[in-house]
């Protein structure tokens, strides 16, 4: 669904087979005893492990021109017998050691970048006893590394949808600025992300691993609460060389069309689901998230474009997830109205829902809409391509029109102006702030116009997705409703300066009240 200018709207096209850029993420082995030796051998296993995967924040080492070896806290000295001013120079003697191998590489992120660590910097001076509290560390790791959080690639959600021919694109952007965007969505696929990509070299927290075994340890953990994986190669080094089970927060998979069921198994053993509310496996026809990472913490799970996921599947997991927020399960052509009633039962607290479909329409309709409208807490619903009728509009008018925010209904073929027109002409959807009405069988547009006036009036910024034709139409009536209310305008005016029944002057805006009671002028 398209956004809108005041609000975030559905995360895709709904009537559109799903798209969304997603990325990985790595494991290190963080397992090595660090007061065993001043041994070497600790970056190599890192490296090994870097190269499996990739993070928020991710770690490509083959882009390193160099080996990176550390040497820790010699295994001489306990960790018990250390005090506070013999840790300070060891800790100190250690970022030296690691400043000379450092000086040696060509990190781009720690010789180029002011806003990102500088380990020379923190040699000059003796290091802050604050910097050795692992709470307070990781506070300071948090908020370093929040632009990285940031950097998980989702579908972008577009300011609107593509034009479905040239002459659309003139219609809705003009001339010169139609001409461009439809040449572009020729060219180029509706899915492309606009985010820029996460550089592993310049990523806020790829340097803190570098500092010592204390910073290393912490940004390893912040860094694996968010895995994403955007090829088959990167999933399948991480599940060889993840060695301790990672406390995620998101799992995001895009476009794995070459991974097995028994790999999705494998990384799920080494997942702790307990806060685990965000899966989304984008366009990966040919695999499921294993049900152990199904708990009552997930809020969203998104897969779109599965060919594997069944009714007894999408049953099994919404009894898993009563706090499901939002479901995304466009362009999955095998579930039907048996496993969405269920939804409407299991996940009350759900606000979005997006079943758009191209093919099997007729296999999600009124029946289990209408218990999802009734049970649900829907702000959010996309059903394009789908069997629905005018009864299940009615019906959403009357339980959800007071918040109900995007609605796209397009290429429902059992859609009249009984609907949708009709529930607009009176005005039952307040909050509505984004509307796709594309192939739709409607005669009397005139509504749709009216409607769009009074949420303007309201403040809210009102987008409406239509086809050629019903654009075209919608902008011819808005012309003629814009043209009788100027006519209307001033044959008051006219009236109201000749008019002979008038002792005195009367007050245009009185006169404007007095007529407004008599039922002869009508408000658009």
């Amino acid at each position: 669904m398209v956004k809108s200018p005041s609000a975030i709207h559905l995360s895709t096209p709904v009537s559109s087979p799903p798209h969304s850029p997603i990325a990985t993420p790595p494991s290190v082995d963080i397992s090595t005893d660090f007061s065993a030796s001043r041994d070497t051998s600790f970056f190599d296993d890192v490296d090994d492990d870097i190269n499996g995967s990739r993070l928020a924040s991710p770690i490509t080492p083959e882009e390193s021109s160099c080996d990176l070896h550390y040497k820790f806290l010699s295994a001489s000295s306990s960790d018990s017998s250390i005090s506070s001013g013999g840790f300070r120079r060891n800790l100190l003697t250690d970022l030296m050691d690691c400043e000379t191998q450092v000086s040696k590489m060509s990190l781009m992120g720690l010789r180029h970048s002011p806003s990102h660590l500088r380990l020379h910097q923190l040699v000059k001076a003796s290091p802050s006893p604050i910097f050795e509290i692992p709470e307070i560390l990781s506070l300071i790791l948090r908020y370093v590394g929040c632009d990285d959080e940031e950097k998980i690639p989702v579908e972008e959600t577009p300011n609107r949808r593509p034009p479905l021919s040239y002459n659309h694109a003139v219609m809705v952007h003009g001339s010169q600025s139609g001409k461009a965007i439809w040449s572009r969505s020729v060219s180029t696929s509706s899915i492309v992300s606009n985010k820029p990509g996460v550089n592993s070299k310049t990523a806020n927290l790829y340097n803190c691993l570098f500092v010592n075994k204390l910073w290393y340890s912490i940004t390893y953990e912040i860094l694996q609460e968010n895995l994403y994986f955007q090829s088959d190669e990167r999933l399948s080094q991480y599940e060889h060389n993840v060695s301790r089970p990672a406390r995620c927060k998101s799992l995001v998979l895009h476009k794995l069309r070459g991974t097995r069921q028994n790999q999705i198994e494998n990384i799920a053993k080494t997942i702790n689901p307990l806060h685990l509310s965000w899966i989304e496996f984008y366009i990966c026809p040919k695999i499921l998230p294993e049900l152990s990472l199904i708990t009552e913490k997930l809020e969203k799970f998104t897969i779109p474009g599965n060919r594997t996921i069944r009714d007894s599947n999408l049953i099994e997991i919404s009894q898993r997830c009563p706090n499901l927020k939002c479901l995304d399960i466009r362009a999955c052509e095998y579930l039907t109205d048996v496993s969405l009633y269920q939804v409407s039962l299991n996940c009350p607290q759900l606000t979005s829902l997006n079943c758009g479909r191209h093919v099997r329409g007729d296999s999600i309709t009124d029946k289990s809409l209408r218990a999802v409208v009734t049970n649900c807490q829907i702000t959010t619903l996309g059903v394009a391509g789908c069997g629905i009728t005018d009864r299940l509009i009615w019906d959403l008018a009357i339980h959800r029109g007071e918040d109900l925010e995007r609605l796209s209904i397009n290429n429902c073929w059992r859609l009249h102006d009984v609907g949708i027109c009709e529930v607009l002409r009176h005005d039952m959807f307040k909050k509505l702030s984004v509307l796709e009405i594309r192939n739709l069988k409607l005669e009397n547009v005139a509504p749709i116009v009216e409607f769009k006036k009074r949420q303007i009036k309201r403040n809210v910024s009102m987008l409406i997705e239509a086809c050629e034709n019903l654009e075209s139409r919608l902008r011819k009536t808005e012309k003629e409703i814009d043209l009788e209310i100027s006519n209307r305008i001033l044959r008051d005016i006219v009236e109201w300066l000749n008019d002979d029944e008038d002792n005195g002057d009367e007050n245009y805006r009185t006169f404007m009240m007095n007529r407004r009671r008599q039922g002869q002028v009508y408000v658009r």
